[in-house]
């Protein structure tokens, strides 16, 4: 594809402090960690992770201040405690936070464990919890709040990789696995009652692809690393299909699965309930990490091609790669780095398709891909000391991105970031010089003041919203040192100026008050 310049996304001066937000738990630790973010009502942001080896949560309104109505100024935490006499748990994080709709919040994650004999690490354990929109946990759900699957998984490894919710309340618990013999890693999904029980009708199995005669062949990576239930209330998961068995014969790539009520696939969708992207359609290095569903039930996916190109693709309901989608489906862009990952994925009201990256510097790319030519818009914002997992979009365009933060001192708390787009529109080098606008933030007046122009200089000056539309135009307007534009009809909010002469052009953001 072809790379457009001009556009970006910088820090947003109205969100937290000067665009970013530190949480602060009661109780920190050098082990705190993030993992995930989840978009509530109101805009407002749920910020999941590891604090003093517990569940950690945080809640953070619209505007990214600590939400004080949950928790303790903001934060909750959960810890776990074994019912087996052959491990203890060591600490816990979540991974995996959902909303219901009566407000309560699911949670899943894992569990680090200690052997009792030998004394020696043991397994990771999955494990969930629910907290009510107080951020106390809801002692109606499985123990206390919480639901832990004590018994011998046979595996060396279980967690929690994605929650999906039904509309009865019902959730699914979609979860890596890792075997002791044969080196199989795969998903497990299991389907749990709003009471936290474990609902048996649902038994899940894999689809079985070319002359596989079991779904469990030796050298499987049979991973999905996110999920959702569509609107017929089918669940839907998306990661990887990789058998390397050498008498293996039959597709390998990034895959989607959908899956019947019962838990066998849908033979409806795909080829036996499973579409793969192979290596002739160029998916075959892919891993999905991230999908949605658009209004029109169609599916659009995200990974990465071999760590150093984002490839994002659309699919019908039906599993069959949409080809009037980017190039046969398929939109691809380096990425300038061998170490990246997804952290989030979203489509614009315009049909643009964006997605943010984490770079291998630590740094947060966004990229901005177009919906009906083969060009896309790329920025990197630096964040010192923070270290980008999950990416947000909140109703008016604003992005959020949440991320480990480490002090100078090697502190780390949990940390969040809101970006505004920049809508530049031009790769034509501005004047140099003094240019500033005043009161900003601004209620009915804005004051342009730009001491270089002569007053016979006509500018053109043009108002965007956070998502790049024009909200105002000032199409000829003489300089003579200082310009007002009027801002009634400009509704409160962030916004960019584009101030545009006859060689030159400059942006500048601006917040409209009450």
């Amino acid at each position: 594809m072809r790379a457009a310049y001009g556009q970006s996304y910088i820090l947003d001066p109205t969100f937290g402090t000067a665009g970013k937000t530190t949480i602060v738990f009661p109780t920190a630790a050098n082990t705190d960690v993030v993992t995930s973010l989840a978009l509530l009502p109101g805009s407002k942001l749920l910020v999941a992770g590891e604090n003093n080896k517990m569940f950690g949560l945080a809640q953070l309104t619209a505007t990214g201040q600590p939400d004080l109505t949950f928790g303790t100024g903001g934060t909750t935490t959960t810890s776990f405690t074994s019912n087996s006499p052959s491990f203890t748990v060591s600490s816990a994080q979540a991974t995996a936070p959902l909303l219901q709709p009566d407000g309560n919040i699911l949670v899943g994650g894992q569990l680090a464990t200690m052997l009792t004999s030998p004394s020696t690490t043991g397994p990771a354990k999955k494990a969930c919890a629910r907290f009510q929109p107080s951020g106390a946990l809801d002692n109606s759900f499985g123990t206390s709040g919480r639901l832990l699957n004590d018994a011998n998984t046979g595996s060396l490894n279980t967690y929690v990789n994605a929650l999906a919710l039904q509309a009865d309340g019902k959730f699914f618990s979609i979860n890596y696995r890792l075997n002791v013999g044969g080196n199989i890693e795969l998903t497990t999904i299991e389907r749990i009652s709003a009471a936290g029980t474990y609902d048996n009708s649902f038994v899940h199995n894999y689809p079985v692809t070319g002359n596989e005669t079991s779904n469990t062949t030796s050298g499987s990576r049979k991973i999905a690393y996110t999920a959702l239930v569509d609107n017929a209330g089918r669940l839907l998961t998306a990661g990887e299909h990789l058998v390397s068995n050498q008498n293996y014969v039959g597709p390998n790539g990034a895959a989607i699965v959908r899956y019947l009520g019962t838990g066998q696939p849908d033979p409806g969708f795909g080829t036996n309930g499973i579409t793969i992207l192979n290596a002739s359609a160029g998916g075959q290095r892919i891993a999905w990490r991230k999908m949605l569903l658009q209004s029109d039930n169609k599916i659009v996916v995200a990974g990465l091609d071999r760590n150093d190109s984002i490839a994002i693709a659309r699919f019908t309901a039906d599993g069959v790669l949409d080809t009037s989608f980017g190039k046969k489906g398929l939109l691809k862009a380096a990425t300038g780095s061998t170490t990246n990952a997804v952290l989030g994925l979203d489509v614009l009201a315009t049909g643009e398709v964006l997605a943010g990256l984490r770079t291998a510097t630590n740094d947060c790319r966004i990229f901005r891909f177009s919906a009906t030519a083969p060009t896309f818009t790329t920025s990197t914002i630096a964040l010192p000391g923070f270290s980008p997992v999950a990416m947000a979009l909140q109703p008016n365009g604003r992005v959020v991105i949440a991320g480990t933060q480490t002090d100078g001192s090697g502190n780390k708390s949990f940390g969040v970031a809101g970006l505004v787009y920049s809508p530049t529109l031009s790769s034509r080098a501005p004047l140099t010089g003094s240019l500033t606008l005043y009161p900003n933030p601004a209620a009915q007046t804005l004051t342009l003041h730009f001491p270089e122009l002569s007053e016979t200089q006509l500018l053109k000056l043009q108002v965007f919203d956070l998502l790049g539309r024009e909200v105002l135009t000032l199409p000829a307007v003489r300089a003579g040192g200082e310009v007002r534009i009027p801002l009634q009809t400009v509704r409160p909010g962030s916004y960019t100026l584009r101030i545009e002469g006859p060689d030159f052009i400059f942006t500048r953001h601006f917040v409209r008050a009450e």
